[in-house]
């Protein structure tokens, strides 16, 4: 019995730091879902650290949240360009947009239009910075993922 004892005593500061070691992974998981796959480790900073340095939504998971704001906010038949994956919000919205994908090369929208842009390098600052921003899918900790501006007028891009 006594030897029982002393075997449990002795795991406890193991199970002590297992738990300690898990915990904040476990914790981000929580308070950053959808969005956990984003994490980063205390090395570079965790998400704030990593936020402009490295790249975080690259799947465009915040685009479902942009799109449920643009179904709910944004009239059907409005013009949509999309700065990001481009399948991940046609396939989240269930309104009929005109959607337009960004690049050079692609047609660009007509003003007045939303621009749904992933915060990707710095796009947040120079993809129609001086458009209104009207939307912001953010984490638990307020680093932003995804924007939605609305565009009135033409205006050159920054990139």
């Amino acid at each position: 019995m006594a030897e029982q004892v002393s075997r449990s005593l002795a795991s406890r500061p193991r199970c002590a730091l297992a738990a300690g070691l898990l915990l904040p992974g476990i914790l981000f998981i929580y308070l950053s879902h959808p969005y956990q796959y984003v994490y980063y480790n205390a090395v570079v900073g965790g998400i704030k650290g990593a936020y402009h340095h490295y790249e975080l939504d690259y799947w465009g998971t915040s685009f479902q949240e942009a799109a449920h704001y643009l179904d709910a906010h944004v009239r059907e038949g409005s013009s949509v360009q999309v700065w990001g994956p481009f399948l991940p919000l046609i396939d989240a919205t269930h309104k009929k947009y005109n959607f337009y994908r960004s690049g050079a090369n692609e047609p660009q929208p007509k003003p007045p239009f939303y621009a749904v842009v992933l915060v990707r390098a710095d796009w947040e600052t120079t993809i129609y910075p001086r458009a209104s921003e009207v939307y912001r899918v953010t984490l638990w900790n307020g680093v932003p993922l995804s924007i939605v501006r609305y565009v009135r007028d033409k205006q050159p891009l920054d990139n």
